[in-house]
Parts: C-alpha cells; sequence; structure tokens
C-alpha cells in the first residue's frame, strides 16, 4: 500500500482505525481510493445488497478552509459518494460561540457535511468528540456506519440541570432583609448535547418548580427569611411585598453579587419534566439506547 509522502504515524493509525470499523460493520474497505476528481483516505463500500453505497472518510490533519471542504464535498456527491471528515481543527466558518460547551465553542452541525472533531489522546492516537464526549475512532466509525449516529434538527430534553443561588436582598417595601433564590438552566438532551437555551418563559417556570423552591428552603438555614413564591413572582416574608423576577434581574444587573452566589453558595438541583422540551437544535444525535432527539 502506497501512502503519500511525509504522512504521520498518528494519521496512518486513523486510516487503519476507520478500515476496521469497516470491516466489522460489513463493509470493504479501501484505503487511499482514487477516482477521478477525489481522493479517499478510506473508501467504505458497501454489500450489494444495501442501499447505502460508497462512503468517503476523510482525516483532515492539516487546515482546510470551508469553502475547500464543500468543495470537495461536491465532487464526491457528483460521483454518487457520501463524504465524512473528520477534523483536528476545523474550519473556523463552522466555530461558533456556545456557554453551554466546555471550551467556549461550538462544532456547527450540518446535515450536508458530516465533520467531526479530533482531539489528542496520550498514547498518541486520536478520539472524536461529540457532545461533550469522546469515543475511540474505531467505534465511533462504526456506530455511524451501522446507522447509531444521525443528523437531527432538535434536541429532546426530559430533565433538566438547574444551578441556584440564594441572594440576600432588601425588601423595598418594609426595608427587611429577605433571602431570593436564582436559577440558571443547562438543558441536555438525552442523547448528551447541551443545548444552549434563550427562553424567558422557561426560565421563569424553572425559577418558580415546586423542586427548586424545596431545594431553596433547604438550602436557607441561618440565612434572611426566605421570600415565598406567588403566581410566578416573590413575595417579602414580612410585609408581602411583591418582588417581580424581571425587577430582581434589572436590580442586580451589572453587580457581582449573582456571580460571587453561584460561585460561593451555589447549590444544583435536577428537575424530571412530565412531558419532554423540544428544542430547535441542529446536531449530531448518538443516544445511548437509540431514542433520537426527532424520534
Amino acid at each position: 500500500m502506497n501512502h503519500p509522502a511525509g504522512e504521520t504515524p498518528e494519521h496512518r493509525q486513523a486510516k487503519a482505525d476507520i478500515a476496521a470499523a469497516c470491516t466489522h460493520a460489513g463493509y470493504t474497505p479501501v484505503i487511499e481510493a482514487v477516482a477521478p476528481g477525489w481522493r479517499a483516505d478510506v473508501l467504505a463500500q458497501s454489500p450489494e445488497s444495501s442501499p447505502h453505497g460508497r462512503i468517503a472518510f476523510e482525516v483532515q490533519w492539516s487546515g482546510l478552509s470551508l469553502e475547500d471542504c464543500l468543495m470537495r464535498q461536491g465532487r464526491y456527491a457528483a460521483d454518487g459518494v457520501r463524504g465524512c471528515w473528520f477534523f483536528r481543527h476545523p474550519p473556523r466558518e463552522l466555530m461558533r460561540r456556545s456557554p453551554s460547551a466546555e471550551s467556549g465553542k461550538r462544532l456547527t452541525a450540518r446535515s450536508d457535511l458530516p465533520l467531526f472533531q479530533l482531539l489528542g489522546a496520550a498514547n498518541r492516537t486520536f478520539q472524536v468528540a461529540l457532545n461533550g464526549q469522546r469515543y475511540g475512532m474505531e467505534a465511533f466509525v462504526y456506530a455511524l456506519l451501522t446507522r447509531q449516529i444521525r443528523f437531527c434538527q432538535q434536541a429532546t430534553a426530559d430533565e433538566i440541570t438547574l444551578q441556584a443561588a440564594l441572594i440576600a436582598l432588601e425588601c423595598p417595601g418594609c426595608r427587611g432583609m429577605m433571602t431570593l433564590w436564582q436559577t440558571r438552566s443547562q438543558v441536555s438532551a438525552h442523547c448528551g448535547v447541551l443545548v444552549d437555551v434563550r427562553d424567558p418563559e422557561l426560565e421563569a417556570r424553572l425559577t418558580f418548580h415546586p423542586a427548586v423552591i424545596a431545594a431553596a428552603n433547604q438550602a436557607v438555614n441561618r440565612r434572611a427569611q426566605l421570600a415565598s413564591a406567588q403566581s410566578g413572582a416573590f413575595a417579602c416574608p414580612h410585609c408581602g411585598s411583591i418582588s417581580e423576577p424581571e425587577a430582581l434581574r434589572m436590580a442586580l444587573y451589572g453587580s457581582h453579587m449573582l456571580a460571587q452566589a453561584y460561585a460561593t453558595d451555589g447549590f444544583q438541583i435536577k428537575v424530571s419534566l412530565e412531558t419532554a422540551l423540544h428544542f430547535p437544535f441542529a446536531h449530531w444525535c448518538f443516544p445511548p439506547d437509540a431514542h433520537f432527539c426527532d424520534s
């Protein structure tokens, strides 16, 4: 077998892992497959009875722009081949800011361009990153070929993790001290993908969820008396004055009180939902039990 000049041992191992996954999944692998207009690191050829045809796998060690990537993807498509890409450094055009992502950036998912990020492992091999998890190359490609991973336009969650914090404030009515609570949500879909949600109505519902109120009562301990929840607002424990959540957020805006409260006295609550929530959120879905987000 002829390998391109200057190819690293890691690149060769990645191709070998892809080829092994192809064989395991019932495909015939061809390493360094060449055809007019394209060349693939590994070409997976499905059995004649399978409708899935040919799949080209590319392991991109060096940088490549999104424009060039789409051009090469178009050449595959023109020849009836589906392309799948693994990048050490994905095209910057596909990286976007994401508060929920560990690195602060997330790789944009596209149905027309299956593209995944490679991360280095301690043994000089590479793993595939998807939805906060890492997978060995062979295991991941096998999952792709056996249709355990697919593109979904929505994310489905039946449980939400909330970060909660208690804040002591002066009641604007009687000037007595009271303790309020605030929450921020992290929505993890059933498949594990973290969803960036900006829904004030949902946030308000979660702030006054019975599980959150119970946890706040348990955490308040020796602090100023805890406010009560009344019709989606806070009521002073001394005089009954109502503080709207939006007014509270405005009062805290620009201060460090809330960030400090989360850092020093924050606590976590898991809220189970009676009805699953669906969010428009395109992603590559890899559920643990074959229940995809769009099914």
